[in-house]
């Protein structure tokens, strides 16, 4: 997708999540998912966990729906994660940044470039 439509999906998505939040919509993550958040963020209570779970998802979702006729993004984080080395972006907006650079970036440099973005 081009910049401005990646923007828009953006700001959609960011609008929906503040909806649901202000709603009181929240999902419940397991242990295994709060364990990983708890390696990023050792002095965080459960409740902070939980809400740095919830950005995450949220952030890869709206990555993998962003990105979906490019998957080189999503394809290298997920192998990466299988090497356990999590750089899955922290929120949508780590998410939006990580796809507009993938997206402007040579295809040559694009494994290069997701690993030092999503390891900021």
């Amino acid at each position: 997708q081009n910049s401005s439509k990646m923007l828009e999906f953006k700001d959609k998505m960011v609008s929906k999540v503040k909806t649901m939040e202000l709603a009181g919509v929240s999902l419940k993550f397991g242990k295994k998912v709060t364990d990983l958040e708890r390696k990023k963020h050792p002095n965080k209570s459960e409740e902070e966990l939980q809400a740095s779970a919830f950005k995450r998802f949220c952030g890869f979702n709206w990555l993998g729906n962003a990105t979906r006729s490019d998957s080189n993004v999503t394809d290298h984080l997920k192998l990466a994660f299988l090497n356990k080395d999590d750089h899955y972006p922290e929120s949508i907006e780590a998410a939006y940044r990580l796809a507009s650079t993938m997206n402007s970036a040579d295809p040559g440099t694009r494994q290069s470039t997701a690993t030092s973005l999503a390891q900021t």
